[in-house]
């Protein structure tokens, strides 16, 4: 996994429609009518239906990740960070990138773990409105590098 430290997908477009954001907010049982209904919205200074902000974990999907193709360990996910330039907006195309920030190991009494930190980079009109950050972990198979 080492080898991978640094490596970054191609960019990718990424468009959310309304019934995708809709769909999202109520499997988190999102209540705010922003998410639901346009004039709500527009009304809260939108100028559509805004994502809900852990909407972007969804992402991951659009993504060919060439360092995690020949996991077969289960991953766990292990922690989450969201920050935002700019409220992410559906029907908007944003431009992605996914990171592999760092590759490290710890052991532990249940043997080694793999952490994988991750930043998405979201853009919009070339300018940047959202990073995400994920940390994956695996636990290392006895006798693999």
């Amino acid at each position: 996994m080492e080898k991978w430290k640094c490596a970054q997908t191609d960019w990718i477009p990424i468009t959310i429609t309304r019934d995708e954001v809709r769909r999202f907010a109520k499997g988190i049982m999102e209540e705010d009518l922003i998410y639901f209904d346009e004039e709500k919205a527009r009304e809260q200074g939108f100028e559509d239906l805004p994502l809900p902000v852990t909407m972007p974990v969804t992402f991951w999907r659009y993504f060919s990740i060439p360092w995690l193709e020949k996991v077969n360990e289960p991953l766990i996910h292990g922690k989450q960070g969201f920050e935002y330039q700019q409220p992410l907006i559906c029907n908007h195309t944003y431009q992605g990138q996914l990171i592999l920030n760092d590759v490290y190991e710890k052991s532990g009494s249940k043997g080694t773990m793999i952490f994988l930190e991750h930043t998405l980079n979201l853009y919009f009109q070339n300018e940047l409105h959202a990073q995400v950050f994920t940390t994956l972990i695996l636990f290392k198979k006895e006798g693999a590098s």
